[in-house]
């Protein structure tokens, strides 16, 4: 099979006519309307400082005629009453869900979509990507329990080859359904994976192994798994679970074991925020946090949440219904970097922001966009870089120590 390359976006919002593009959305199309450049050993060019998601449009959806999960269930009637304007639909979504993503200075890498793949626009779900304190990247491709999606771990393993990752990991044991059922914890340090409908118990600790390899803490919560797979709602962790950024834990206490609810509690204590069956069906876990102030949330999202949370985050909304009906929600659609809380701040500076080539792209994109800031020996050059450098980094490059 040839090996189809990747491009990513870069700087630059969509432009208003990518919205007028026929569905679906092709190749060509994105190289007309992104920034972009080839995958080919982007990671040497992840910095630290920079949010990142890996993206692939919705070409193939579609709703199969045996439901994997209970959305799938409701959603096939939707499906085949017009799947063209389903289609359609989901593209639509899924091209805003991009502009957004730019908008707030994330890095959208772009994979193509390749035939008989229906689910790849579901990109969290293939591969887990990991960062060591070294700074060495390091991949675990999954093995999906699913039925008609083992294809998609092929796929991602062989963008992950151009990506240029220092290891790539395969799990072997069981079944393991990747950042689908893993949630990032910033303030404990931790990871959370979940494993019983999905992902294998043997699955969720191989990649364990490999996660504490790179200086990563891993907690494992068993969901509830159902007789039938179309009754199961919380198929993967991110469907009932999501740890804030503030410290906060949304969670579905019917989604867990009794063993697991009783570790959530434990660590959580007072910090748990309960989320009812009703609310979690709209979605309001499967969320992106981008650094530590900002959410990106469905638009389902109960009333009571989003006031809730908008005490303590800016909040954007995102329409992902037509994802929602085959299973998915905001955070499935993009997989990301974890990083070791151990990298410090020196090691991150010294990896992303001294790049010389990285210094040189950023001097580069401001002279084109924003030539009023260039005041010859002012250390406010990367001030307007702010969505893409947290405070603590604006507050080095302030001093001066890039010019």
């Amino acid at each position: 099979m040839r090996i189809l390359e990747g491009y990513v976006a870069t700087g630059r919002q969509l432009t208003g006519a990518m919205f007028g593009h026929p569905c679906p959305l092709r190749i060509e199309d994105i190289e007309r309307d992104f920034d972009v450049k080839p995958l080919d050993g982007v990671a040497r060019d992840l910095n630290y400082f920079t949010p990142m998601a890996i993206m692939s449009p919705p070409d193939n959806l579609a709703v199969p005629t045996e439901p994997k999960n209970a959305f799938e269930a409701r959603g096939l009637a939707q499906y085949l009453a017009d799947p063209k304007a389903f289609m359609a639909k989901a593209m639509e979504e899924w091209k805003k869900l991009v502009a957004l993503y730019q908008s707030l200075g994330i890095n959208v890498f772009i994979i193509p979509p390749e035939p008989d793949l229906s689910d790849q626009s579901y990109t969290a779900d293939p591969a887990v990507m990991l960062q060591r304190p070294d700074g060495s990247l390091v991949a675990v491709v999954g093995k999906f329990f699913a039925r008609g999606r083992a294809g998609e771990n092929a796929a991602m393993k062989r963008q992950l080859e151009l990506m240029g990752f220092d290891e790539i990991h395969t799990i072997s044991k069981g079944h393991f359904e990747s950042a689908g059922d893993i949630r990032e914890d910033f303030r404990r340090k931790a990871l959370w994976v979940g494993y019983g409908p999905r992902s294998s118990r043997e699955g969720a600790e191989e990649f364990a192994t490999i996660a504490n390899s790179c200086d990563m803490n891993v907690w494992l919560l068993e969901l509830v798994k159902q007789p039938s797979e179309a009754d199961q709602k919380f198929f993967h962790l991110d469907t009932c679970f999501f740890p804030l950024p503030n410290g906060k834990i949304l969670w579905v206490p019917e989604a867990f074991t009794k063993e697991s609810q009783d570790a959530i509690k434990k660590v959580g204590a007072r910090n748990l925020i309960e989320v009812s069956v009703e609310e979690a069906e709209g979605f309001c876990t499967n969320v992106k946090a981008v650094r530590y102030d900002t959410l990106v949330i469905p638009s389902t999202t109960s009333q009571r949440l989003k006031e809730l949370l908008g005490k303590d985050f800016k909040l954007f909304e995102a329409d992902v219904s037509t994802f929602m009906l085959v299973g998915g929600g905001v955070s499935c659609l993009s997989n990301t970097l974890y990083r070791s809380p151990r990298l410090s701040l020196e090691d991150a500076l010294v990896q992303s922001l001294l790049n010389v080539r990285w210094i040189e792209k950023t001097k580069d994109f401001f002279r084109k966009a924003h030539p009023e800031r260039l005041v010859a020996g002012n250390p406010d050059l990367l001030k307007g870089l702010h969505f893409l450098l947290s405070d603590s980094a604006r507050q080095i490059a302030n001093t001066g120590l890039f010019m």
